[in-house]
């Protein structure tokens, strides 16, 4: 089984996808769900999700918002049959507009967006680890030693990184190649297999300590 994955902005992209697009991760759903592939979705992600969610659609929907539809006319325009249609038709086009931001704005309040479809898809099927407080203790020292991944002073991606070593993840899907201080998925996975390293070593020292005569 594969074992994957998503960062927090990766989930939020799926909110600037188009149908076709969002028909497609409905194969990872299914995928998810048949447990071919094993989501690792740490409360991290989904409390991150969620405090984000709002903001996205409202920076998707802001140019939809300001977009108008006012043209001016000169007066001898009015002589024109053209004048008369082409009134009746930003006429429409305003209606329309307003519907259609009435529909979508609605859709988001309910959770029912295409993508919201996806992600809750995901959240319901996904492994959900439990927090474990010596994780986060890591993660902050980690994050005040100014060791990656994440930006600075943030300490959520370190306490992915925690708790992802767990799990040994082979697939990581995130789009914070390009912040500052911030890694990609060769970094991610090496940090998450280090972790992994550290943890197998110290069980194997504790087991010799308790073997020892």
């Amino acid at each position: 089984m594969i074992t994957l994955f998503i960062d927090t902005n990766v989930l939020l992209s799926f909110y600037h996808l188009t149908s076709e697009d969002i028909e497609e991760l409905k194969k990872l759903v299914a995928l998810v769900k048949n447990k071919e592939i094993d989501l690792i979705v740490p409360k991290q992600v989904e409390n991150e999700f969620w405090r984000n969610r709002g903001g996205k659609i409202v920076d998707a929907m802001k140019k939809l918002r300001e977009a108008k539809f006012n043209v001016s006319f000169p007066a001898f325009s009015k002589d024109y049959e053209e004048y008369a249609e082409l009134r009746d038709l930003i006429k429409k086009a305003d209606k329309l507009h307003a519907e259609l931001i009435g529909k979508i704005t609605a859709d988001a309040k309910s959770m029912s967006l295409k993508a919201d479809e996806i992600v809750t898809g995901l959240f319901t099927k996904a492994t959900k680890p439990a927090f474990i407080q010596e994780q986060y203790l890591s993660a902050l020292m980690r994050t005040r030693l100014g060791n990656p991944p994440g930006k600075d002073e943030s300490v959520g991606d370190a306490v992915n990184c925690q708790l992802l070593a767990s799990f040994n993840a082979g697939h990581f899907f995130t789009t914070k190649r390009t912040e500052p201080h911030a890694v990609g998925e060769e970094v991610y996975r090496a940090l998450a297999s280090r972790e992994t390293e550290k943890v197998s070593a110290m069980k194997a020292g504790a087991a010799r300590h308790l073997t020892a005569p």
